[in-house]
């Protein structure tokens, strides 16, 4: 049985469970960003160096550089995502504008150093990742999933006082009091919802002897059915996610030239994230035995990371035309912190003033403070210099989605359910870049580059691919570069991620107009 201390808000137990797969993968991956010239040639930077994006993926791409520079980037985008739930297809856009790099970096000559002749060090701060989107599905759901297995997922092998208002208590109340419970918490929270919203049911035993009596004085009710039954086409399902937020890289550098042939360099980086998602979801289509005409269930989700990495790297110059790359990236370090609010509106078919039902804690919880782990990776890369007239780039990287960890300090589900999970479902994945540069003259510059990506999930294709183009015109008082990059990706993310994961299909478009200005110093 519950007491009725009420402290603060949102104290959560040993059973949390809101971080998912999903939000593993998001912390780990990144977008191809930064200035216009790399995003032209698709990010095959890594044996070039002499850009400041190509700092952020190769250390020793500062000491390439002849000279000083600084550097500014815009970035705008459109975003077109088509959504397919059980054969019907909704598109939805978002349009955007972010400052996606900014950087400088200072070179040190010395002629008089026969071995070191040059030492340099950079700053570069770029967007690794937007998450700024919008995805609405919508359909019945053939299967006869509801919400309902959300909320009896919870709710089994809990007893029923547990999971309900008792003793005069309000909503809140009883929201925040399991909250503070440490063998009750966010899930019991959801059964509440369930429980109260009219979705499930306890199921009293009929036995005098049995505590699940209704007559028994222990009452003691731990199994639940549903209270929703679909009609013959099944529930119908309105999914609408918007979600916005930056993942930023700031990148401190330093780089050598020994014998202006091999190139060292090792970056210090820290990581910042805020990630906002909002997911209203709606079910109706339910037959008349249900009690219920309609249900809306909102989930408001915060959450702000830091973290710190690092990279070595070298750039070997076999002659005037020919370079390798070489990069070990650390895996990213993250300290997270997350919020929820959520409420949930059910329409009664028995209220004679058809008014709604309204559950709104109106509070929320706070998640225990937790690490993670991103996917390391190994960058090798080729270039060859086309004389004074061009340049041909070739990227190869491998990263270990598998070995992403989350590091939460006792807490069972994460320390291992969510981790094995992690690894039964995610792989080590390659990407294949390539890009090229083509001087008309001294003046401009026309580039091109294809990115191809492959699935990290065994379970579905998520892979990625983009194509880009650009062009660069240098003037006397410095570089303006500008790129166009057209990204295809697909993803799969269930409606919730207990009980009812019936998957939606995503299919993600993105369009990226990228101006960078380049001043030398």
């Amino acid at each position: 049985m519950r007491n009725h201390l009420l402290l603060f808000i949102g104290l959560l137990c040993l059973n949390l469970n809101a971080q998912s797969l999903d939000d593993a993968i998001r912390y780990s991956q990144t977008s191809l960003s930064g200035s216009a010239r790399y995003n032209a040639l698709s990010g095959a930077f890594g044996a070039l160096g002499g850009e400041l994006s190509s700092i952020s993926i190769n250390p020793a791409a500062s000491s390439v550089f002849l000279s000083s520079e600084l550097s500014v980037t815009a970035n705008a985008f459109n975003h077109e995502v088509t959504s397919s739930y059980f054969n019907n297809e909704n598109i939805s856009s978002f349009n955007g504008v972010n400052l996606s790099q900014a950087g400088i970096v200072m070179v040190l000559k010395d002629e008089g150093n026969i071995k070191w002749s040059k030492i340099s060090f950079g700053f570069n701060y770029q967007v690794n990742n937007d998450f700024d989107n919008n995805i609405l599905a919508s359909g019945n759901n053939s299967n006869n999933n509801g919400i309902d297995k959300y909320f009896l997922y919870h709710a089994m092998n809990r007893n029923l006082d547990d999971i309900s208002q008792i003793n005069g208590e309000s909503f809140r109340e009883a929201y925040v009091n399991i909250g503070e419970q440490p063998n009750l918490g966010y899930s019991a929270q959801q059964a509440l919802f369930g429980y109260e919203g009219y979705v499930i049911n306890p199921v009293f035993s009929e036995d005098p002897n049995d505590p699940s009596n209704p007559l028994s004085p222990i009452n003691l009710v731990y199994n639940y059915t549903s209270n929703t039954v679909p009609l013959n086409n099944g529930f119908y399902h309105e999914y609408f996610l918007s979600s916005f937020g930056l993942n930023r890289l700031y990148t401190f550098n330093i780089s050598g030239s020994f014998k202006d042939k091999f190139y060292f360099g090792l970056n210090l980086n820290s990581h910042r994230f805020d990630y906002t998602e909002k997911i209203d979801f709606y079910e109706s289509n339910y037959a008349i035995e249900s009690g219920i005409k309609a249900l809306r269930f909102n989930n408001y989700l915060t959450s702000l990371g830091e973290g710190g990495s690092f990279q070595i790297g070298g750039i070997y110059k076999f002659n005037s035309k020919l370079r390798l790359g070489l990069v070990v990236n650390s895996p990213i370090y993250f300290t997270i912190n997350e919020s929820l609010s959520q409420f949930l509106v059910i329409d009664l078919d028995d209220n004679p003033n058809n008014d709604e039902l309204v559950l709104d804690p109106e509070t929320e919880i706070f998640f225990p403070e937790h690490k993670l782990n991103t996917a390391g990776s190994v960058r090798g890369s080729f270039a060859y210099i086309i004389n004074s007239k061009g340049l041909v780039s070739f990227d190869f990287t491998r990263k270990n989605y598998s070995g992403i960890r989350y590091r939460p300090g006792g807490n069972n589900y994460l320390d291992t359910s969510l981790n094995n999970e992690i690894r039964s479902k995610l792989r080590s994945n390659n990407t294949f870049q390539v890009g090229g540069e083509f001087r008309i003259n001294p003046q401009i510059s026309l580039r091109a580059g294809y990115l191809t990506e492959s699935s990290s999930s065994k379970l579905y294709d998520n892979s990625i691919s983009n194509l880009s183009l650009g062009i660069g015109y240098t003037f006397s008082y410095g570089i303006i570069d500008f790129s166009y990059q057209n990204t295809e990706y697909n993803n799969l993310r269930p409606i919730f991620n207990e009980g009812l994961v019936d998957p939606v299909g995503l299919s993600t478009t993105r369009n990226n107009y990228v101006i960078t200005y380049r001043l030398k110093l």
